[in-house]
């Protein structure tokens, strides 16, 4: 909207993500593949797109990419970019190889302090580093202006969103033990990611009835299995509260912001340095309670159930945190008009 005179190139590594796009974003965008980060694939796309700027995401940066553009000086940007404290190590131990690359970039918009830090520490130029709110502050506020997609049946529902391999089998379990005395709740179960089948193999073994969400005709169920992308925050929005993964499994956590914009709490594990940020935002504000391991997030489960007054009093708290930390989108787009107007 804000540049109707250009034509914007949209582009994913997966078909997956292409078919997102397909389904999401306006018809007058672009949507193609990401091209393989070789001279050949790369040369190729730069000559048939003929781009003014190019924008990448978080932690994307592609090498032969970003050598391309700057011999053809076209200027490339990083919005909210992070850098984990892992991804720190590694990448300061090739300092001399990563530094060239930054510098590659006409701006690193970071998510926070820390990660302007440590992308200064490894090589980029102070200048051109700034510090701007999350942008997925903006991305969950705009999904609550949506309406709702899937109507649920009238009950008490828990979402495991964006559950890790090594978390299904203790999610498994702990659906087990919740049904022994929770009858009157329901569970969706969101695998990180959709292609594995053991999800289903652990729940036929544990005699709990399941329904895959492609094959759900809108009765009502016990558990459910989402196998279908795109439809995490419609379950978000429904739910009474969620356990967002990657967090018990030490992978880094997922996005944690989703629930909040529905006001709903969230339940997390202590491994989610890929999030830290916004984390300790919903840590600061009551909207989220985070568990050492399977046992203390069956108590605090147990514990939200039990007294649904706080569940809600700490969801509020996170629809606060996504209006107060909202903004980005603006400064984002401001900066992207100034570095085209300079060309």
């Amino acid at each position: 909207r804000q540049f109707p005179d250009r034509k914007i190139v949209i582009s994913s590594v997966t078909i997956t993500g292409r078919a997102l796009a397909q389904d999401h974003l306006p018809a007058n965008t672009v949507k193609i593949l990401f091209p393989f980060d070789s001279r050949f694939a790369v040369r190729r796309a730069l000559r048939a797109i003929h781009p003014e700027i190019f924008i990448t995401m978080e932690t994307e940066i592609w090498p032969t990419v970003l050598q391309a553009l700057k011999r053809q000086n076209i200027p490339a940007v990083l919005f909210n970019g992070r850098i984990s404290p892992g991804s720190f190590r590694v990448y300061r131990r090739f300092r001399k190889v990563v530094a060239p690359l930054l510098d590659s970039f006409s701006l690193m918009a970071m998510r926070s302090k820390p990660d302007a830090e440590r992308i200064i520490a490894i090589g980029a130029g102070q200048e051109r580093v700034r510090i701007i709110k999350s942008i997925k502050f903006d991305q969950a506020r705009a999904l609550n202006l949506k309406e709702a997609r899937i109507v649920f049946p009238p009950g008490r529902m828990i979402v495991f969103g964006s559950i890790h391999a090594d978390e299904e089998l203790p999610v498994v379990q702990l659906c087990k033990k919740l049904f022994q005395h929770r009858q009157e709740v329901r569970i969706a179960i969101v695998p990180r990611a959709l292609d594995r089948t053991r999800i289903y193999t652990l729940l036929s073994e544990s005699a709990l009835p399941f329904i895959r969400k492609s094959r759900w005709n809108r009765e009502d169920f016990r558990i459910m299995v989402v196998d279908e992308y795109g439809v995490l925050t419609e379950f978000y929005r429904s739910c009474e509260f969620a356990f967002v993964g990657g967090s018990l499994a030490r992978a880094g956590g997922q996005n944690p912001i989703e629930p909040l914009a529905f006001g709903k709490p969230v339940l997390y594990g202590p491994y989610h340095w890929d999030f830290e940020e916004e984390w300790g935002i919903i840590k600061k504000a009551g909207a989220g309670l985070e568990v050492a391991d399977f046992q203390e997030l069956e108590e605090k489960i147990e514990f939200l159930l039990t007294r649904p007054d706080i569940a809600a009093e700490m969801g509020k708290h996170g629809y606060d945190v996504i209006e107060e930390n909202c903004g980005a989108t603006p400064e984002l787009v401001s900066m992207v008009r100034s570095i085209i107007d300079e060309r």
